[in-house]
Order: structure tokens, then C-alpha cells, then sequence
């Protein structure tokens, strides 16, 4: 399980690998229950995973020549982001949310990547904190402001 350290360090190593960065990939596996965001910064192309399957989760960059899809299920391109500029990343307080804030077409966006295990989900807001869209569906209306989860105890 991923916990608010693992996210800390995750964020300091995707602030200095993919910060500047576009996104030049997104590929959702829903049957797997996994994401990917590739990030080309200078030379190199870095994937930012999201698992939420019931028996394996979390969250990780890595290579993306590292990554491995064994399923012959087409992956479905997400949140219109490709060709973005990764502008920031950063841990919300202490917990296993974390943002990337993107910038296409000078309209700014945040993603925000709630790293909870199996029930975790990834949110595209607005400047003003409205979901323009979800990873998993949720009994939320486009336009809805954002309501972060409750910080753990």
C-alpha cells in the first residue's frame, strides 16, 4: 500500500523529470484497471502509471519503454490531454492525493490523482476546481466543483 511518504517522494521525482514536459500519450486499459500518461521531456519518455485493481495498486514513473501491457484489450485515449505542457506537480497536504497541472492551447488544467488503491481516481478540473471529467465514473455532473476526500485520521 502507498502512503503519503511513497506520494511525497513520487511528486519530488515527477517535479524533476516531467515538469516542463508534454504529454504526447494517454492509454486507459479498463478491463485492466490501469492508466498511463506518457511524458516526453528533452530526450527521454517517461510513463506516469495509475493502478486500481483490487489486487495490485499505486502509482509510479517509470521508462516508458518499461512498460508492458499483456492484454489484448484496445486502450482508450483519455481527458483530450495530449499535447499539453506539464507546468507543475504537488502533494495535497500530507496525504495520497497529488496534482499535475497542464497548460493546452493557454487553457489551464489540473489532474488530480487520488492514490487510494482500488478506489482510487484520477479528476480533470478546471482553474475554478470544476470536474470537466473522471477516470472512473462517478455520481458527479460535468461542472460539479471537486470535494477532496477527507484526510485520513
Amino acid at each position: 500500500m502507498q502512503t503519503a511518504f511513497h506520494i511525497l517522494s513520487l511528486v519530488n521525482e515527477l517535479q524533476k523529470e516531467i515538469v516542463g514536459g508534454q504529454i504526447v500519450s494517454t492509454e486507459f486499459y479498463k478491463k485492466e484497471r490501469a492508466a498511463y500518461i506518457f511524458v516526453k521531456h528533452h530526450k527521454s519518455t517517461n510513463a506516469l502509471g495509475f493502478l486500481f485493481h483490487p489486487t495490485g495498486f499505486g502509482t509510479f514513473m517509470v521508462p516508458a519503454s518499461k512498460i508492458k501491457i499483456e492484454t489484448r484489450e484496445k486502450p482508450w485515449p483519455f481527458f483530450d490531454i495530449v499535447g499539453a505542457t506539464v507546468t507543475d506537480v504537488k502533494q495535497v497536504g500530507f496525504d495520497r492525493i497529488f496534482e499535475l497541472a497542464v497548460e493546452k492551447d493557454k487553457t489551464k488544467r489540473r489532474l488530480i490523482f487520488e492514490a487510494i488503491g482500488p478506489n482510487g481516481n484520477i479528476w480533470l478540473v478546471d482553474d475554478d476546481n470544476k470536474v470537466q471529467a473522471t477516470l472512473r465514473k462517478r455520481d458527479i455532473e460535468t461542472g460539479d466543483k471537486y470535494k477532496p476526500l477527507p484526510l485520513p485520521d
